[in-house]
C-alpha cells in the first residue's frame, strides 16, 4: 500500500509544477518537462527500491526460508546503478520532454494563425 504513494504523490507535485510553469510565461517552455519528470522518476525509483529489497528473501521469511545460495544484500555497485538509473531517467524525460513540447510548439507555430486566440495564447512565447 505504501509502494503507491509514492508515484501518487509524483503525480500531485508534477502537475502542482506543470501548472506553476503553464502559469508563468518564462517557465511555459517547461511545462511538459515538469509534468512529466516527477512521475517517470518516482516509479524508476520504486521499482529499483522493489529490486532491491527481494534480493534477499531470507530477510523476509526469516528461518522458515531455505537458502539457495543466490542470496545476497544490495552491493555499493546494486545501490549505485539504482541511484544512477533514477538520476538518468529525471535527465532523460526532462530533456525528452523538453525537446519534444519545443518541437511540437515549433509546428504549431507553423499551422496556427497568430491572430486567432488560440494562436495568441500559445504563440506569444515561442
Amino acid at each position: 500500500m505504501d509502494g503507491i504513494l509514492v508515484p501518487l504523490l509524483s503525480l500531485i507535485v508534477g502537475g502542482a509544477l506543470g501548472l506553476t510553469c503553464a502559469v508563468r510565461p518564462k517557465l511555459r517552455a517547461y511545462f511538459l518537462a515538469a509534468l512529466v519528470t516527477t512521475p517517470a522518476t518516482s516509479v524508476t525509483f520504486l521499482l529499483g527500491a522493489f529490486l532491491l529489497a527481494d534480493m534477499n528473501p531470507a530477510r523476509e521469511y526469516g528461518t522458515a526460508y531455505i537458502p539457495t545460495g543466490g542470496e545476497h544484500d544490495p552491493t555499493r555497485l546494486e545501490n549505485l546503478l539504482w541511484s544512477s538509473a533514477v538520476i538518468a531517467t529525471l535527465i532523460l524525460t526532462a530533456a525528452a520532454a523538453y525537446f519534444g513540447q519545443r518541437r511540437m510548439g515549433q509546428s504549431l507555430k507553423r499551422t496556427i494563425r497568430k491572430d486567432s486566440v488560440l494562436g495568441r495564447y500559445l504563440l506569444r512565447d515561442w
